[in-house]
């Protein structure tokens, strides 16, 4: 959960480590992974490095307007599987990852819907901001009812926050965040069920649909991937409803470990150089 930064690999150091433990720009497990590489690292007595984090920006300027001046609009994304599913479909193409135009829909316990441009990520749903609602976050919301409700006293800060990133989406509907679970209530004849697994799915080809726009309506081809990829329910539909607007690929689960290690491998072999912490994020998306 670090500040902004180019895609890319950048070698852990104890900068890196201090900034992901003391001052990150929001809590979570993934802070631990750079401080436990470097201590094994160390001793080892080898180099660590993180790879694509979720806060990978590579987003245009007129991207970045929100409508309020206070808040723009910045890149919060499922940035490793992401950039790695794109370039397995890049591989597969028979075309360079810098010439890859595709809609990647990473679907896990949170959602993130991007638009691949040229290789580089240049729009997403952000996962919460304008996102379909998933197994636990409830993603985009209508922003007025929401003010109302913050102001409401009905919920403090942490309660509120809880229960629309973890406790929200699909648990919050139906008390799971086990899609295997509300398939299996769909067999049943749950229609509560039926209703909520169809509006998720709506929101998420909505978000294809957007992320198409964003590339002219002429992507290379839309890629399903995370967890809800390995349901054929999942895929059935959503390839059904978007298979008009581009070739649709499957790449099922979460690919983190092999792109850690492939983007670990590249520089080792020369092929990339690693970024040095602190990262500056220039406006042309580099460091």
């Amino acid at each position: 959960m670090l500040s902004p930064v180019p895609a890319g690999v950048i070698a852990v150091n104890q900068a890196l480590v201090d900034f992901a433990l003391y001052t990150p720009v929001y809590r979570h497990a993934s802070n631990l992974g750079a401080p436990l590489a470097l201590a094994i690292a160390q001793d080892h007595k080898v180099e660590a490095f993180i790879v694509d984090p979720v806060s990978v920006d590579e987003l245009p300027e007129v991207a970045r307007l929100s409508g309020f001046p206070e808040l723009p609009r910045f890149s919060f994304v499922h940035a490793l599987n992401i950039r790695a599913c794109g370039r397995r479909l890049a591989q597969e193409l028979g075309k360079p990852l810098e010439t890859l135009n595709a809609v990647v829909a990473h679907m896990g316990a949170g959602i993130s819907i991007a638009a691949i441009r040229n290789g580089r990520i240049v729009d997403s749903t952000n996962r919460m901001e304008n996102s379909p609602f998933s197994p636990e976050r409830a993603g985009g919301l209508p922003i007025m009812p929401l003010i109302e409700l913050c102001y409401s006293g009905k919920y403090s800060e942490a309660e509120l926050k809880k229960k629309l990133y973890g406790n929200g989406g699909v648990f919050a509907y139906l008390g799971t965040k086990d899609m295997r679970q509300v398939e299996a209530m769909i067999a049943k004849g749950d229609a509560k069920a039926g209703l909520v697994w169809e509006a998720m799915l709506y929101q998420i080809r909505k978000a294809i649909g957007a992320m198409g726009a964003v590339l002219d309506f002429e992507p290379d081809g839309i890629i399903l991937t995370g967890g809800m990829a390995q349901s054929n329910k999942v895929v059935g539909a959503l390839t059904a409803g978007c298979a008009a607007l581009a070739p649709v690929h499957v790449y099922p689960g979460s690919h983190e470990s092999e792109a850690l290690a492939s983007g670990a491998a590249r520089v080792m072999a020369g092929s990339e150089k690693a970024m040095t912490w602190p990262v500056t994020l220039l406006k042309n998306g580099t460091a």
